[in-house]
């Protein structure tokens, strides 16, 4: 990893919680650009055999990239939850947190024009893990990164677990129940995981509501909830809506579907896919955007 891809990493830039379509923070793209395995893994047969089940939480930072008539970048920051099945590793996280909007016509001033293509990548942590490949719902706004065997020992270091016994968190939705205090996670523009302690006011049937807008970053983090004499992942924070001084959460079953494929979209590190009608590249590095007059 290069030293200013860290330092992008470590400084946790923050987009909206809320309407992804207009980017708060931005930043100068070149400050985030780094060779593809540029940082030192550790030995695939270091890392723990894990249950599956979810675990803690992790910072996840994406840089998006619109090219148009003109080309501009912003940093997303949110976070995700580790996710164990049949030994793989994932995080889930919200889509909007590390897959571009179409939508998007101006960043910080620059006004795109028509867009020509979409390109995104995403560094887990502020070791910069790079995931191998993303799936993401065309539904829900959840999507699922998919974790090497070379970054998982560096990974189960700072995921917020007892490395002398980790246990997944226990899964129970009808722990929630409005009314109900819960848990809420994500990385806020700080360094490390940032709690608040909101309650939940109404439950439809993908997701439900807390009365608190959650500040910026929190995108993606898990919510728990009380369940029996511990605690459950009930689901995963999508959107704030600072009007109504709310926050909606998708159903974790919802986020664990993506598991089985279903409704979504999936492309490999390197490759592009289609997205809102826009090629959209899965990439190690953005390329800098054209100067003037090229």
């Amino acid at each position: 990893m290069t030293p200013a891809f860290a330092l992008a990493i470590a400084l946790s830039f923050a987009t909206a919680c809320g309407d992804p379509a207009a980017p708060a923070h931005t930043a100068d793209p070149a400050t985030l650009r780094s060779e593809p395995g540029a940082y030192n893994a550790m030995a695939p047969d270091s890392a723990p055999k894990l249950s599956s089940g979810a675990y803690g939480v992790v910072k996840l930072t994406a840089e998006h990239q619109f090219e148009g008539e003109e080309t501009a970048s912003y940093v997303a920051q949110g976070a995700g939850t580790l996710l164990v099945s049949r030994g793989d590793w994932y995080v889930v996280t919200a889509r909007h947190v590390v897959v571009p909007n179409p939508g998007v016509r101006e960043i910080d001033g620059v006004t795109l024009g028509p867009l020509k293509r979409l390109r995104t990548r995403v560094a887990i942590s502020s070791l910069g893990v790079e995931p191998t490949s993303l799936r993401y719902s065309t539904e829900h706004d959840v999507a699922l990164l998919a974790i090497g065997p070379e970054d998982r020992a560096r990974l189960h270091r700072i995921v917020n677990l007892d490395p002398a016994a980790p246990i997944p968190l226990r899964e129970d939705e009808k722990a929630v129940q409005p009314g109900h205090t819960v848990e809420a996670w994500g990385y806020p523009a700080k360094h490390l995981p940032q709690l608040s302690k909101p309650a939940i006011t109404t439950q439809q049937e993908t997701y439900f509501v807390l009365n608190e807008a959650l500040q910026r970053g929190y995108s993606g983090g898990p919510v728990l909830a009380p369940s029996g004499s511990g605690k459950a992942i009930a689901g995963i924070i999508i959107r704030a809506e600072d009007e109504d001084d709310q926050t909606l959460v998708l159903n974790w079953s919802l986020a664990r579907s993506l598991l089985t494929g279903g409704d979504a979209t999936e492309v490999a590190l390197g490759s592009e896919t289609t997205h809102g009608g826009l090629p959209l590249a899965f990439s190690h590095t953005l390329p800098a955007a054209p100067s003037q007059g090229d």
